[in-house]
């Protein structure tokens, strides 16, 4: 029911697991697994995620609106899209539109992690800067 990638995964590799997670209710791919739009062009075809619920794709620079729109018009029953902001390649100002016509339309899908915070950071933010303190910037 639920699957999670976080280390580096060759496209061939990812696109033939998530062909087969037939009744996935949760992904959630980790920033060093970059996945790309045309993964998912050769994914959808075979598994259109009828059952899945919630999908977190942290920090891509590959993903654009494509991905997103065909998550959102093929994944029935998705309730949350997570860390888009993270994906570089989707325009601020076309998330926002989404948002709102999510809002105005009465959808009711979660696109940003809930605030836990009363300073509107996030846990994934704190552990995010604490690691960056910590151990510096790799290159």
């Amino acid at each position: 029911e639920e699957l999670s990638i976080s280390n580096q995964c060759p496209d061939s590799l990812l696109v033939n697991i998530l062909c087969l997670c037939i009744n996935i209710k949760k992904v959630i791919l980790g920033m060093h697994c970059q996945i790309t739009d045309q993964c998912f062009d050769k994914i959808f075809p075979h598994n259109k995620f009828q059952y899945l619920e919630h999908i977190e794709i942290r920090k891509n620079d590959l993903l654009t609106m494509k991905t997103l729109s065909n998550i959102l018009l093929y994944c029935d029953n998705i309730a949350s899209i997570l860390d888009i902001e993270g994906w570089s390649k989707v325009d601020r100002d076309d998330l926002e539109e989404l948002r709102e016509h999510m809002r105005d339309n009465n959808i009711d899908i979660v696109l940003e992690e809930k605030q836990e915070d009363s300073r509107g950071v996030s846990l994934y933010q704190i552990c995010q800067s604490a690691l960056k303190e910590r151990y510096g910037r790799v290159v």
